[in-house]
């Protein structure tokens, strides 16, 4: 068995034995081991934790407060620990290995203005909400910014409940199943990190070229 095999075991069974202490230990784990899907714990969690006779108004209420809520705060304190590394760390790779990649300080200060007055929030919004976003990636990303520490927080809760929250019903709803989803939606997930890092080098290249 694969070390990502043995951590997706571990997760589920935390989820089946635990309750929603199992989705806040499997998220904060998930959160910190990037090697494991992060939509397994809220679609375990949906699978495990919702009854399977249960009605409509049961399966949006235990999603919400069981896997939206639990996974969102348990999110939130692992993205903070990722932007802080982008954070206190960003300033001083960039001051001193900056030149060789064609880009400043300044520049990235400049790029932060650009996403004020609102821009910023709803990039954090729309990027913890979509679920095939990597949340490690942004986070760094905003502590790289000098994002505001409060607005980044409240952003990625709020954005990060309807994730896993959808992400809850969808676990309920395709049943045994969810494994094969959980798959599909990592490789999405990966594929996006690879078009961010692409993306960001891109930008580096053309501003070389440039200058």
């Amino acid at each position: 068995m694969s070390l990502t095999q043995l951590l997706i075991e571990i997760v589920s069974a935390w989820i089946r034995d635990l309750g929603w202490i199992g989705v806040f230990g499997g998220v904060m784990l998930e959160t910190a081991i990037t090697i494991i899907p992060s939509p397994l714990v809220p679609m375990a969690a949906g699978f495990s934790l919702i009854p399977t006779d249960a009605d409509f108004m049961k399966v949006l209420a235990t999603s919400i407060v069981l896997i939206g809520l639990t996974g969102s705060i348990a999110a939130t304190l692992g993205s903070l620990a990722h932007y802080a590394i982008g954070y206190y760390g960003g300033r001083p790779l960039i001051e001193r290995y900056g030149k060789w990649l064609g880009i400043s300080w300044n520049e990235v200060e400049s790029f932060t203005d650009k996403l004020s007055n609102g821009k910023e929030s709803l990039t954090i919004f729309a990027s913890r909400a979509l679920p095939i976003v990597p949340l490690s990636i942004i986070s760094i990303g905003a502590g790289l910014l000098k994002i505001k520490a409060n607005r980044f927080t409240l952003f990625t809760f709020l954005g990060c409940l309807p994730r896993y929250t959808v992400l809850g019903i969808a676990g309920y709803l395709v049943g045994i199943a969810y494994e094969e989803m959980v798959n599909i939606l990592d490789t999405a997930e990966t594929a996006v990190a690879i078009l961010i890092i692409v993306g960001i080098a891109l930008y580096i290249l053309v501003r070389r070229l440039r200058g």
